[in-house]
């Protein structure tokens, strides 16, 4: 095994427009809607509001993602953006607690989309400060990345001017985020806290129980948490599909590929895997190449910080 070449520059900063064709769009109405959102999952509802996204999760019993979503408001109404395959399980899960609940959830899929946009330059937004264009609505990920819901019939004038991109360019806006996604593949398998969730605003320990809740609660406060999200670049080589392993120098499985894009030469991705082996030797299955650890752009809270809280 060789290390890998130096890694191209990214390109200068432009304006672009993603549709997110693999997301789909729920909307949950009724006025207990925030209630249940607040009792089936891992954000504090009481920070939804006309002015502020929140990011969620849904946990199963052993307190383990299995949704993992963006929440936007909409009128009194609230907007789910998650991965499409994850839709029908999710909407199967809720049907007997939404029975209790004077809430009632809708797949508006077919007539909403997804899109993520990027200004050229920093446009200057607030993390999950809210803003709307027509019957469009966006969430600022950071200061230069809008994540949208948007009618099929309505086009944002504000972004008339953006140059199109890929599917592919906003999944590696998100990677370089480090923001998670999670499909079938790797549901039920992390803490919402390996995915950095808790620096994300989206996962509150003191907003009271939902499933999964102690389990996330025990092994938060007695440091428990030995593996976490990590974003790495490589030439396009080896396996980089969702799942595969991320590999030591010995050959020996330390993690697997959560989301990867390839951009041109290289590709982005991210990987949970055990902190202690996160800035090893690593490398893709079937590749030569070196993966080079790259800092992710927010703040990490660790074990040692969390004692004194």
């Amino acid at each position: 095994m060789t290390d890998s070449d130096s890694l191209p520059h990214p390109q200068p900063p432009l304006s672009w427009l993603a549709e997110m064709t693999d997301w789909g769009v729920l909307r949950l109405t009724g006025k207990d809607a925030r209630k249940f959102l607040h009792s089936q999952g891992t954000a504090d509802l009481a920070h939804l509001d006309s002015g502020h996204s929140l990011p969620y999760a849904t946990l199963s019993l052993k307190g383990r993602v299995m949704e993992l979503m963006h929440l936007l408001p909409w009128q009194d109404d609230v907007l789910l953006l998650m991965p499409r395959p994850c839709i029908p399980g999710y909407m199967q899960r809720m049907k007997p607690y939404l029975a209790f609940s004077q809430a009632h959830l809708e797949d508006v899929s077919s007539h909403w989309r997804v899109l993520i946009s990027a200004d050229a330059g920093d446009g200057g937004g607030i993390l999950h400060q809210v803003t709307t264009s027509g019957r469009a609505i966006a969430s600022w990920l950071d200061a230069r990345h809008r994540l949208w819901a948007c009618p099929d019939d309505e086009q944002p004038i504000e972004l008339a001017t953006y140059a199109p991109a890929e599917q592919t360019t906003g999944v590696a806006a998100l990677i370089n985020m480090g923001r998670a996604i999670i499909t079938p593949p790797l549901q039920d398998h992390y803490l919402p806290q390996m995915l950095h969730l808790q620096d994300l605003q989206g996962l509150s320990f003191n907003k009271g129980c939902y499933t999964g809740q102690e389990v996330v609660a025990r092994a938060w406060f007695r440091g428990q948490i030995k593996q976490s999200l990590h974003h790495y670049q490589a030439p396009v080589a080896g396996r980089h599909d969702v799942a595969a392993p991320i590999l030591n120098s010995s050959l020996r499985q330390v993690g697997e590929i959560l989301q990867a894009a390839a951009c041109r030469d290289h590709l982005e991705l991210l990987a949970v895997l055990r902190d202690e082996s996160s800035e090893d030797e690593l490398y893709l299955e079937d590749s030569p190449y070196k993966l080079q650890h790259i800092p992710l752009p927010y703040a990490i809270t660790h074990f040692e910080h969390r004692q004194t809280e």
